[in-house]
C-alpha cells in the first residue's frame, strides 16, 4: 500500500512539473504573452505589424512615431505602419528625402545636426522647426523632456530627465521673445530619484502615470489593493512604483519603447499601452 501511495505521488508530481512546463512554454515570447492575453492578433485580439523593413532591423533606433523612424546615425526613414504594400525598392521603408541630419532626441523633439530644433509633428513634409525651443541646443544636461499644460505664470513646465539619473518637474523661464530659456530655472521639484530606482534612462507617462526605464528594469504604477479602499469609496487604494514583471520576462525581445510604440528585435511594433497600460486602462 505504501508502495502504491508512492507511486502514485511520484505520478502527481510528474503530472504538475508539465504543467508548469507547458504553462512557462505558452508564453515564452512576448506574442504568445499576448495571443494568449488578448487572442491571436491574426484573428483581431489585438494590433501588430511586422515590417519588412532591413534597415530598421539591423540599426540602433532613436525615435519612432505613425510615419517615421529615426537611427542612430541621424537618419530619418519613411515607413508603411500597416498593411502589405512596400515601396519600389521592395521594402516597407525608404529613407527620407531630407537634408536634415538629426544628431540628438530630447523627448519629442529633435536636435539637427545644423544646431536647430525640429519637432515630431511629421506632414509627409519635411520636419517642423521650434523656434521657441532654439535654446535646448546650448543645454547639454538634458536628456528627454515633455511639456506639462499646468498653469504656470513664471515660465514653461516641463517633466524632465537629466544626466544625473533623475526625473524632475522644472519650471523654465520665459524670455521676453517667448523662447524657453532651459538654462534659467524658475523652480523645480525632483520627482523619481535614481537612489530609489537605479540610474533612470528614460521614461514616458500617461498623464500621471509614469513609465521609468533604468538599466536593467522598467518601474511602472501599480494599486494595492485593500480590504479598506476596497470596501469604502472615501479611501483610495495606494498607488506604488514597482518593477514591472512583464518587461522583466520580456525584455530582451524589446528593441526600443516610447509612449506609444514598442519595437522588437523582428521588427514586430506594438501599442505600447497594449503591454504597459496605464492604471485606468487596466480597470476596464
Amino acid at each position: 500500500m505504501k508502495k502504491m501511495t508512492m507511486i502514485l505521488f511520484s505520478i502527481v508530481l510528474i503530472l504538475l512539473s508539465g504543467c508548469a512546463r507547458l504553462k512557462v512554454e505558452e508564453n515564452n515570447t512576448l506574442i504568445e504573452y499576448l495571443d494568449n492575453k488578448y487572442g491571436k492578433a491574426e484573428k483581431g485580439g489585438y494590433e501588430k505589424n511586422n515590417i519588412k523593413c532591413d534597415v530598421l532591423k539591423d540599426n540602433y533606433i532613436l525615435y519612432i512615431n505613425g510615419d517615421i523612424f529615426i537611427l542612430k546615425d541621424g537618419t530619418s526613414y519613411e515607413y508603411i505602419e500597416q498593411g502589405n504594400k512596400v515601396y519600389k525598392n521592395n521594402q516597407q521603408c525608404k529613407k527620407k528625402e531630407t537634408d536634415i541630419i538629426i544628431q540628438k532626441v530630447v523627448g519629442d523633439y529633435f536636435i539637427g545636426k545644423d544646431d536647430k530644433v525640429y519637432s515630431s509633428l511629421y506632414t509627409k513634409g519635411d520636419y517642423n522647426i521650434e523656434s521657441d525651443f532654439e535654446l535646448l541646443t546650448k543645454n547639454n544636461d538634458i536628456v528627454s523632456l515633455k511639456r506639462v499644460y499646468e498653469p504656470s505664470p513664471n515660465g514653461y513646465m516641463f517633466f524632465v530627465l537629466k544626466t544625473d539619473g533623475n526625473i524632475y518637474k522644472t519650471v523654465f523661464d520665459m524670455g521676453l521673445d517667448y523662447k524657453i530659456d532651459f538654462d534659467k530655472v524658475v523652480h523645480e521639484t525632483l520627482l523619481y530619484s535614481k537612489d530609489d530606482y537605479g540610474f533612470i534612462k528614460n521614461f514616458f507617462n500617461y498623464g500621471d502615470d509614469f513609465f521609468l526605464i533604468t538599466d536593467n528594469a522598467l518601474y511602472g504604477p501599480e494599486k494595492i489593493i485593500t480590504e479598506e479602499c476596497t470596501k469604502y469609496a472615501d479611501v483610495d487604494c495606494e498607488i506604488k512604483m514597482v518593477e514591472n514583471k512583464l518587461y522583466k520576462n520580456y525584455k530582451s525581445e524589446i528593441k526600443y519603447i516610447n509612449e506609444n510604440y514598442i519595437v522588437l528585435k523582428d521588427n514586430t511594433i506594438l501599442w505600447t499601452k497594449l503591454v504597459f497600460p496605464p492604471l485606468e486602462d487596466e480597470e476596464v
